[in-house]
């Protein structure tokens, strides 16, 4: 049975340490309106920066995909759109995807391999949570 725990805990820490360089007014005003539960409208804020390949954008969208807030539940559009937003830059979400990938589900299989890089990455980067 997989462990439920982790989006809970990640979730928090996610929105407790968003990086500082979600800079953008629209990638603000996203994140704003998800962290207040106003789903809708963080995703109409988001659209311009998925548009723009936006690591934040990605990463938002990932982490609504993956807490079914305000879309549906899709496993694998939530781990899709938070490695898309790694891999563009938003350097905050490697603990993040390192968790999923060391508890395993979200329609992966656990691989503490592929967790490890992403917390050396995280760590690499300076993130407490990660080291």
């Amino acid at each position: 049975m997989r462990k439920t725990h982790l989006l809970p805990f990640a979730l928090g820490m996610a929105l407790i340490t968003a990086s500082p360089t979600y800079a953008q007014d629209f990638e603000n005003a996203a994140f704003v309106a998800f962290t207040q539960g106003d789903y809708a409208e963080a995703l109409r804020l988001n659209e311009p920066g998925l548009a723009q390949g936006s690591a934040d954008a990605f990463w938002l969208l990932g982490l609504m995909h993956a807490s079914v807030a305000g879309v549906d539940r899709d496993n694998a559009l939530a781990v899709k759109y938070l490695n898309s937003g790694v891999d563009a830059g938003a350097t905050y979400g490697l603990t993040l995807i390192g968790n999923i990938y060391q508890e395993g589900g979200y329609g992966v299989d656990q691989d503490i391999i592929k967790a490890a890089e992403f917390y050396r990455r995280g760590s690499d980067e300076g993130y407490a949570d990660a080291q």
